[in-house]
């Protein structure tokens, strides 16, 4: 029997004779994989005990080594594992993936030319993902998983230098890359280089920014000199007229369509698309069918109500296989199939007609007055290039033949009289992931497939069983890995055996069958990442009157989905490969190219202002749900303007920094607004708001000095302007950075200049602002009553001009008042208010200052696991870019290291670890949780039971030692398992030994 083959070089895997080994436990299989790394050597007892337990092992580690091993002899025979009186080690024939990549690797780096490049391809094949996957205990996984990472990378990088000379065939999976590791400044250089040398500068750039905000927001730092030196290169290649990409029609090109019409049947025919390998005209597929079957009962239904059903649906959605199932079982009668797709003119449709009831020579009138007597299903598949000639056809058996019915395919509907449209839907996700699999089986690759990547695949395909099924083919040439990394030039490329790109000749037939109008806004609405409404289409296309009847065309056509939504609107999309398909329809007429992306940013400018603005009113959710919809959308806008020479940028960036500030994307924000600025704007004005904004974000850094210097460049302008209320705004801004750094009695006088100012203009959200401003300074300085009116004052202000926002503000400073002044009903009270807004106006859960509150009135109410988890929420987004006052971080600090220091540090480390990554909905349900027994500190009796445990004695020789009984005993530790949310004996004794 031949040994096991162990892969760790993406998800982990062990097979014995061919076959996959299940291995029991995550501890198994990390001791698999640490003596698997050191195949033919002795790895030591204290070696596997630190690699499965870290600092923390069991009591009996050599008993529980053995008991693993045991599992493993079990599985993979008992000659594989050895012992050692040191240890154990992997001594039978077993090939371990990373060790093969590892060798090649070693002997490649001596290797040169062809020998060289062998040996790193055959290496990098052994690659097939993220190394060990889930499978193992996460402390071996950051031992190992960096440096595998690393060789590979490094390898990677050696192999695409070789083929420096042929940059197009490493663009795509350099792209894949660098999302799996934006912080790699090496493969950015090799993709830029890549990108630059194909002729995409301003691609190149896009990737630059991308990087460049990553670095900031991550690291703090900027991109190497190299990359710098390459920007410079590309921003001069960007003001040079790229040269134009090169499509291949089957038609004229689109901007020929325009100005020459095609003639109104073409004679070319569309290609067979087929839903299944194998399926021929009129005979059902010999593959399965898979997740129609509601779709199939809706169809039925409705051929028993009406005589003529249309399915529409887009090119590649499986129109002809539902039809051809439901033809397989029609009820009552026969079917028969007439299939139209070879069909040129419209002449063509009587006699194929005529062939599929079995006399291809037949007369129309002669096979209609043989069908005047029948009852049948007529099946008229793939009828939108013969549809004047399929319509008069359609009528005519309608009104003579009472016992026909006829179910027709087509991307338009027939325009009958009576015709019920039955829109077909893409595929739902596990319908499409089975598809994919089947599919991929029948080239011997379905096997195996990891499930996640396969569902990833079929969403990026938009469900398109067409496209799924193209895209299964390659599943015996490619890893599912590499085939996201390749996705969208898979689509339009030939097929593993050399067959034309059936998506592209899918999509080139129906933009045949459009009309010039309607293939322009094709190409135009390709530019809408996400979807779009009406308004927004109108607004970028610049079709005029022209639009909704080239609209309708499009969603008659089916390249258009339209969503109706909640509050009744419409709301439409194009499918990603169609959408695809439309950016090179419109690449191929750059100028149009240029205007329609202008009008997109121009468009989603005013939107990111109207819906920024609305934040801070009463329907605050309203236009967040709003911008969150559009959030694709502004991020492709705001990408184009960075290319555009104008400030178009520096005014999308300006109006969306709120937007972002609320959601947490700070960091990101002001990379963006800092790299806007530095471009430079003759708009002072904008300068000056854009300078407010930055000022803001720097303040939620916590970097004071270049908030203040950003806030008083600000204020020296609206200054020059003599503009009141916006000087009255900075006063309150450069209040805030003075209140929270400590210069409170200027920070007051600033306050009370700008109160001035908002007062004589009526402002109440101003007014309001300044109000908690001052009510901070206040408690700064101590003085908690003061404090305490001017956030009363505050929240009225807040009723007044209906600013949830502000509201919220103000309670929290009331509640931080009630907490330091131990009011814990006031506390609560005001808590509960804060979290019934934060739930209806999400974007206000990215302040820490309510968890504060929480994790404060929790600590009051002595609840010190939610305490802890609240904390360690708050403080994880304090570093995401939140921002507190001193003192109210004075303050907490105290109550945690309190709350710390009566579960012991491990404890506590688990539970902020646990908050840091708890959903928004659970911390809220934590900071309003009612105290029960279980939240109290551990009693003398429980702390004692804690320590014996901790020395390993069991529960009968604590209760000899403390003369209680051994029921006392377990009523002790499950009382102080519930008070320090443990589950295991072991968590108790790693907390008995870390709080002593």
């Amino acid at each position: 029997m031949a040994g096991p083959e162990i892969r760790m070089l993406g998800p982990f895997e062990v097979t014995l004779d061919g076959r996959p080994v299940a291995l029991p436990g995550r501890k198994v299989r990390t001791l698999l994989a640490l003596l698997a790394l050191s195949a033919g050597r002795t790895v030591t007892f204290d070696s596997l005990a630190r690699g499965l337990w870290g600092d923390d092992p069991p009591y009996r580690i050599r008993g529980t080594l053995q008991t693993y091993v045991g599992r493993l002899r079990r599985a993979l025979g008992n000659d594989l594992i050895q012992t050692d009186v040191n240890g154990y080690r992997l001594g039978g024939p077993a090939w371990v993936d990373a060790l093969d990549f590892l060798a090649h690797l070693d002997r490649a780096a001596q290797a040169e030319g062809r020998v060289r490049r062998d040996l790193l391809d055959s290496a990098l094949l052994l690659w097939r993902g993220e190394p060990l996957g889930d499978a193992v205990a996460e402390r071996l996984d950051e031992r190992i998983r960096p440096d595998l990472v690393e060789r590979y990378l490094t390898a990677y990088e050696q192999r695409a230098d070789l083929d420096v000379e042929d940059p197009a065939a490493r663009v795509s999976e350099l792209q894949a890359l660098v999302e799996l590791y934006p912080l790699r400044e090496t493969l950015w250089l090799r993709l830029l280089t890549a990108l630059k040398r194909l002729g995409r500068p301003a691609e190149a750039l896009n990737h630059y920014e991308v990087l460049r905000n990553q670095l900031s927001e991550t690291l703090g730092a900027s991109p190497s000199a190299e990359l710098q030196d390459l920007q410079r290169e590309l921003l001069v290649a960007t003001r040079e007229p790229p040269p134009g990409p090169t499509l291949h029609w089957t038609s004229p090109p689109p901007h020929a369509a325009a100005s020459s019409p095609l003639p109104l049947a073409s004679t070319a025919a569309e290609p067979e698309i087929l839903t299944a390998p194998g399926v021929r005209p009129g005979v059902l597929g010999l593959t399965r069918f898979y997740g129609r079957e509601g779709e199939l009962s809706e169809v039925e239904g409705l051929l028993q109500d009406n005589r003529l059903v249309t399915i529409t649906g887009p090119p590649g959605a499986g129109k002809t296989r539902l039809a051809l199932e439901l033809a397989d079982h029609p009820d009552p009668g026969e079917a028969r199939t007439a299939l139209l797709g070879e069909v040129s003119e419209g002449r063509g449709v009587v006699g194929a007609v005529a062939a599929a009831l079995g006399d291809a020579d037949a007369l129309e009138d002669t096979f209609v007055s043989t069908l005047g007597n029948q009852e049948l299903l007529l099946v008229l598949d793939n009828c939108e290039h013969v549809l004047g000639a399929v319509s008069e056809l359609a009528a005519r058996i309608l009104s003579e033949c009472p016992g026909v019915r006829i179910l027709a395919t087509s991307r338009a509907p027939l325009g009958v009289p009576g015709e019920q449209l039955f829109r077909l839907p893409s595929l739902a996700i596990e319908s499409a992931s089975q598809l994919f699999v089947d599919r991929a089986g029948l080239i011997g690759a379905g096997a195996g497939l990891a499930e996640d990547d396969v569902r990833l695949i079929c969403r990026r395909l938009d469900g398109l069983p067409l496209a799924i099924e193209l895209i299964a083919t390659w599943s015996g040439v490619l890893s599912l890995t590499e085939i996201l990394r390749r996705l969208d030039d898979l689509l339009t490329a030939a097929g593993p055996s050399n067959d034309p790109a059936a998506m592209t000749s899918a999509l080139d037939w129906s933009f045949r069958m459009l009309p010039p109008v309607a293939q322009q806004l094709y190409g135009r609405l390709s530019v809408f990442a996400g979807g779009f409404d009406l308004a927004a289409a109108e607004a970028v296309t610049q079709l005029g009157d022209d639009l909704l009847p080239a609209l309708s065309t499009l969603i008659d056509h089916s390249l258009v989905v339209a969503d109706r939504e909640p509050c009744g609107g419409m709301r439409y999309r194009l499918l990603q490969p169609v959408r695809q398909y439309g950016e090179s329809v419109l690449a191929a007429d750059e100028i149009t190219e240029t205007a329609t992306r202008d009008q997109h940013v121009a468009h989603f400018l005013d939107v990111a202002r109207t819906r920024s603005a609305g934040l801070r009113g009463p329907d605050r959710s309203g236009h967040l749900i709003r911008l969150e919809r559009e959030s694709a959308n502004l991020l492709a806008a705001a990408n184009w303007a960075r290319t555009r020479p104008n400030d178009l940028d520096l005014r999308l960036c300006t109006a969306l920094a709120y937007f972002w500030e609320q959601r947490g994307r700070i960091n990101g924000a002001r990379a963006r607004l800092e790299e806007c600025l530095g471009r430079g704007t003759d708009d002072q004005r904008l300068r000056a708001v854009a300078l407010a904004c930055l000022g803001r974000l720097a303040w939620r850094q916590r970097d004071y000095g270049a908030a203040r210097d950003a806030y008083e460049r600000s204020l020296a302008l609206f200054e020059e302007f003599g503009d009141d209320l916006e000087r009255a705004r900075g006063l309150r801004n450069l209040a805030l950075v003075e209140s929270t750094t400590g210069d409170t009695t200027k920070a007051v006088a600033r306050c009370r200049e700008g109160l001035a100012l908002f007062r004589r203009h009526d402002d109440h959200r101003g007014r309001g602002s300044t109000l908690t401003v001052l009510g901070l300074a206040k408690y700064e300085d101590g003085d908690f009553d003061g404090g305490k009116e001017y956030y009363a004052e505050a929240l009225r202000a807040s009723r007044s001009c209906r600013s949830v926002a502000l509201g919220v503000t103000a309670r929290l400073g009331l509640a931080f008042a009630a907490a330091v002044t131990g009011d814990i009903g006031l506390h609560r009270a005001q808590l509960e208010v804060v979290v019934e807004d934060l739930r209806t106006s999400d974007g206000l859960v990215e302040d820490p200052e309510w968890l504060w509150a929480g994790a404060s009135l929790a600590s009051a109410e002595e609840r010190i696991p939610a305490t802890l988890r609240l904390a360690g929420a708050a403080e994880a987004m304090s570093r995401r870019g939140g921002r507190m006052p001193g003192v109210v971080t004075t303050f907490c600090e105290t109550l945690v290291e309190k709350a710390r220091a009566s579960v012991g540090e491990r404890a506590a480390d688990r539970l902020m670890r646990d908050g840091a990554t708890s959903a928004a909905d659970d911390l809220m349900a934590d900071a309003l949780a009612r105290p029960t027994p279980a939240d109290r500190p551990l009693t003398r009796r429980e702390r004692e039971v804690a320590d014996l445990t901790a020395q390993g004695q069991s529960n009968e020789q604590i209760a000899q030692a403390l003369s209680i009984s051994r029921r006392t005993v377990e009523s002790h530790l499950e009382h102080i398992r519930r008070k320090l949310d443990l589950t295991t004996r072991y968590e108790l004794i790693a907390w008995a030994n870390g709080s002593t």
